[in-house]
């Protein structure tokens, strides 16, 4: 995708919890910030 090009998701909200925390580093994460960045949150 060119920087021209507008993708439709703007941003990804992680919501983690259950007793663990947002980790930018996990697998997951850095997968997903291939699509958009990633802003975390931990909620418990």
């Amino acid at each position: 995708m060119s920087k021209t090009d507008r993708s439709a998701v703007d941003r990804i909200i992680y919501c983690h919890g259950f007793a663990s925390n947002f980790d930018p580093q996990k697998d997951k994460v850095q997968a997903s910030s291939m699509l958009a960045p990633v802003q975390g949150v931990t909620v418990d």
